[in-house]
């Protein structure tokens, strides 16, 4: 082969490379949907979260329901939710969650079970997506009721303050809060 011919196919070879990688790592869900105070939500979390509330809402499903309408608003409310999550997070240590993860799973054998049924999510990501965020929302409420002060207000200031970047289309972060376009 000519030198030329050889720089030619070695720059073909890396960009075949680069797009099977990029697919890969989007297919993956290693894709930010949003950044909330320059952490990230995940395209994993989000489609994991978003299946895992449609399966649960699917099983108590409403006729008069629209079904575009109804999975848009699932879709706003799932990225709200983990929004929330991630502005709450910030408050809350990360051993505290565990401790009382461990302790939840401890007292209630069948918990896995339930889960997995109930919300057609693997174990590991239901702990991560369901449990871990609400033990972390118990943990902050209690404490701020500790200091006398109330979660919803602190909640709305924390939105108000919070920088939330969006890359998912159809959703916008508005007035503290996602919505729909």
């Amino acid at each position: 082969m000519l030198p030329g011919t050889i720089k030619y196919f070695s720059i073909f070879l890396l960009m075949v490379s680069l797009a099977w990688g990029s697919y890969g790592l989007i297919g993956a869900g290693t894709y930010p949907v949003a950044l909330v105070n320059n952490k990230v939500v995940w395209g994993k979390e989000f489609k994991t979260t978003h299946q895992s509330a449609l399966n649960f809402y699917g099983k108590l499903k409403n006729p008069d329901v629209d079904q575009p309408t109804f999975e848009k608003e699932i879709r706003r409310a799932t990225l709200d939710k983990l929004i929330e999550s991630r502005l709450i997070f910030e408050e809350v240590g990360r051993a505290e969650i565990d401790n009382q993860l461990a302790n939840l799973v401890s007292q209630n054998p069948n918990l896995e079970k339930g889960a997995v049924l109930t919300y057609g999510i693997p174990w590991v990501d239901f702990k991560n997506l369901v449990l871990r965020p609400q033990i972390a929302l118990e943990i902050l409420q209690k404490d701020l009721q500790d200091k006398n002060k109330n979660f919803d207000e602190w909640l709305k200031n924390k939105r108000i303050s919070a920088s939330v970047w969006i890359f998912v289309g159809g959703l916008d972060w508005q007035d503290s809060q996602v919505v729909a376009e």
